[in-house]
C-alpha cells in the first residue's frame, strides 16, 4: 500500500524549506572540501604503498631463488657417494639459510609497513564515501526543497488568483480515477468503494458547481475566487472522507491506493485550512461535512442502506429497459435477451437468499441503455461495446446462468462491433453509474476489425449453448447465425 506525503504547501512552509538551503549548501561545501584533503593525503599513501609492494616483491622474488638454490644443492648432495664428500656445500646452505632468514625479518617488517599504509589508504576511503554521502543526501534536500518551492509558488498563485483552475484540475482527477476503476473493477466491489463511486457526477456537481452567467449571484459582495476556493476546500475534505471510509474497511488496498494518490495531490490537510491570507476560517473536513449536511447526495449510508438504494436503482433501470419498443434488429433482441437472463439471476439469487451484486447488474443495464437509446447513430462509444466484454468476464451466480449471460453479453458486443464504429457517449448526469452519466469518449480500435465482432458473436454463441438450459429460446442461436451472415455480407459488399 501507498503511504500519504501530502505535502503542504504555503508560504510559510516555503520560507522555513529556504531558510535551510544555506546550511545545506555550506555543508556540502564542506564535505567536498574535506574530499580533496582526504584524496590530497591519498595520493602519498598510494604512492607509498606502490613503492612498497615493489620492494615486496623484490625481496619475495630474491627468497624464492635462494630457496630454489638451496634445494637444488641439497638434492644433489643426497645423491652424491659418500667417498666423495662435498664440504663446501655445508658452507654454502649456511650462508644461503642466513640470507633468507634476513630477507624474511625485511619482509615482514614491509608486510607491517604495508598493512598500516592499507589502513591508512582505507581510512581516508571511508571518509571520502561518508562525505559523498552527505553531499548526495544534502544535495537530494537542496532539490528537494528547490522543486516543492517552485511548484507551491505555483501552486499558491494558483489558488489565488485562478482558484477555477484548481477545482477543475481536481475535480477531473477524481472524476477520471473513479471512472477507470469502476469501469475496470465492474464486479466483487467492497460496500464502502460502491458508496465512493455512486453517484458521483451529481456528488461532483453539488461539492464544485460550475459557475456561469446564468447562475452567478447577482451581488457585488459575492466574491467569486473565494467561493470556488471554498470548493476546493470541499473536495480536499470529499477526499479524505473516502480514504476514511475505504481505509476504516480494509479490504481494497487498490482502490485505497487510487485515494491516496489523490490525497498527495491536494496540498492541504483533511484538518488544514487554506494556506496563509487565504483562510477562511475552517478546515476542509468541516467545510465537506457541512455541505454533506445539506445535500442528500453526499449524505452517508450503512452498507444496508446502499444496498437498498442499489436495488431501486436496479429496478429503475430495469422498468425504464422494458419501455422501448420491442426488438427490430439482431442487436436489441440480444440486449433483450441479456437484459432478461439479468432479471432472471436476480429473481432466483433474491428467491434463494444470496447475496446480488446489484453494482455490477446496474453497469450491464446501464450499457445496454446507451446502446437502446442510440440505435441508429454510426458513432456509438466502442468503450461501452469493449465492456460488455469485461462484464461477460465477470458473469456470476449459478454456473449455467452465469455461462448464459456472459453469452449474450459477448453477443451483444460482438453485434456492436459489427454495426457501429466510432464512439460518443451523451452525458446524462444524476446516475449511478459512470456509463450512464458521463459524456467521456474513452475512443479504441475495438470497432475497426469486424473479425473481432465476429469473434465475439461466435464465442458468445458457443458459451451460451455451453451454458444453457433445456428450452433455451431457440433466437439465441438465430441471432448468432443472423449475425454471422451479416458480418460475410458486410464484408463482401467492403470489398
Amino acid at each position: 500500500m501507498l503511504s500519504i506525503k501530502n505535502i503542504i504547501y504555503s508560504q510559510t512552509n516555503i520560507d522555513q524549506w529556504n531558510e535551510k538551503l544555506p546550511a545545506l549548501e555550506n555543508e556540502i561545501t564542506v564535505e567536498e572540501e574535506s574530499i580533496n584533503s582526504a584524496k590530497s593525503q591519498l595520493r602519498p599513501l598510494n604512492r607509498s604503498l606502490d613503492h612498497l609492494q615493489i620492494q615486496i616483491d623484490g625481496v619475495e622474488a630474491e627468497i624464492f631463488l635462494l630457496q630454489r638454490a638451496q634445494r637444488q644443492r641439497q638434492h644433489s648432495h643426497h645423491h652424491h657417494s659418500v667417498h666423495f664428500p662435498l664440504t663446501h656445500h655445508h658452507h654454502n646452505d649456511g650462508d644461503s639459510a642466513e640470507t633468507i632468514s634476513r630477507l624474511q625479518t625485511q619482509l615482514a617488517h614491509f608486510n607491517l609497513t604495508r598493512q598500516s599504509l592499507r589502513r591508512d589508504i582505507a581510512s581516508q576511503e571511508v571518509l571520502i564515501k561518508a562525505s559523498e554521502a552527505s553531499i548526495q543526501n544534502a544535495q537530494q534536500k537542496c532539490n528537494w526543497i528547490k522543486e516543492h518551492t517552485k511548484k507551491a509558488q505555483q501552486f499558491l498563485q494558483t489558488l489565488k488568483e485562478q482558484p477555477d483552475l484548481l477545482v477543475k484540475s481536481l475535480h477531473d482527477r477524481i472524476f477520471q480515477k473513479f471512472f477507470d476503476y469502476e469501469y475496470n473493477h465492474p464486479a466483487g466491489l467492497s460496500p464502502r468503494v460502491r458508496f465512493c463511486l455512486l453517484n458521483l457526477p451529481a456528488k461532483l456537481q453539488e461539492l464544485a458547481p460550475v459557475v456561469t452567467p446564468n447562475n452567478f449571484p447577482d451581488s457585488k459582495e459575492f466574491d467569486f475566487k473565494k467561493y470556488t476556493q471554498i470548493n476546493y476546500l470541499r473536495l480536499c475534505g470529499f477526499i479524505w472522507e473516502m480514504y476514511s471510509q475505504v481505509k476504516k474497511e480494509g479490504t481494497d488496498e487498490k482502490f485505497t491506493d487510487l485515494l491516496i494518490e489523490l490525497i498527495n495531490e491536494l496540498h492541504i490537510d483533511e484538518n488544514g485550512d487554506l494556506p496563509d491570507e487565504l483562510h477562511s476560517g475552517s478546515t476542509a473536513k468541516v467545510h465537506f461535512q457541512d455541505i454533506k449536511n445539506q445535500v442528500h447526495v453526499l449524505s452517508d449510508l450503512t452498507d444496508k442502506e446502499l444496498l437498498t438504494l442499489e436495488s431501486t436503482i436496479f429496478k429503475t433501470k430495469l422498468e425504464e429497459l422494458h419501455t422501448y419498443l420491442p426488438p427490430n434488429d439482431n442487436v436489441h433482441a440480444s440486449i433483450a435477451h441479456a437484459t432478461q437472463l439479468i432479471e432472471d439471476e436476480v429473481t432466483q439469487k433474491t428467491q434463494q437468499n444470496e447475496a446480488i451484486d446489484y453494482h455490477f447488474y446496474i453497469a450491464a443495464l446501464d450499457d445496454f441503455l446507451i446502446l437502446q437509446k442510440k440505435p441508429q447513430l454510426q458513432n456509438m462509444d466502442v468503450s461501452v461495446v469493449a465492456h460488455l466484454d469485461l462484464l461477460a468476464k465477470h458473469a456470476s451466480g449459478a454456473p449455467s446462468l452465469g455461462k448464459k449471460i456472459g453469452g449474450a453479453l459477448l453477443m451483444v458486443a460482438g453485434l456492436f462491433l459489427l454495426t457501429v464504429s466510432i464512439a460518443t457517449l451523451v452525458a446524462t448526469f444524476g446516475s449511478s453509474s459512470f456509463f450512464s452519466a458521463t459524456g467521456i469518449v474513452m475512443g479504441g480500435m475495438l470497432a475497426t476489425t469486424a473479425v473481432t465482432g465476429g469473434a465475439f458473436t461466435f464465442f458468445g454463441g458457443r458459451l451460451v449453448n455451453q451454458g444453457r438450459q433445456q428450452g433455451l429460446s431457440k433466437a439465441l442461436v438465430t441471432t448468432q447465425e443472423q449475425c454471422q451472415d451479416y458480418y460475410f455480407s458486410t464484408s463482401q459488399l467492403a470489398q
